[in-house]
């Protein structure tokens, strides 16, 4: 099952980078780099909130700090 979740995440990131790319000759640059970051940013926030919730308590409470700041970062970039 954990390999199948890791090509899901790898095919997920080509798409997401794939699509971004696509959008340079059309949109501005800001707006591809955006379309580029704002995606795995909000990956890395989700992946860090499921982490933080099978660590101590210490880390949990990191964990989701860190996912929300990651996730409201990803919202302020849309």
């Amino acid at each position: 099952m954990n390999s199948l979740l890791a090509y899901i995440q790898f095919i997920y990131i080509g798409l997401v980078i794939y699509g971004s790319v696509l959008t340079f000759s059309d949109t501005s640059v800001n707006t591809s780099i955006s379309g580029i970051v704002a995606p795995i940013l909000a990956w890395f926030a989700g992946t860090g909130l499921r982490a933080s919730f099978n660590s101590d308590n210490k880390q949990t409470k990191g964990g989701i700090l860190y996912g929300c700041y990651s996730l409201s970062y990803k919202l302020s970039m849309d």
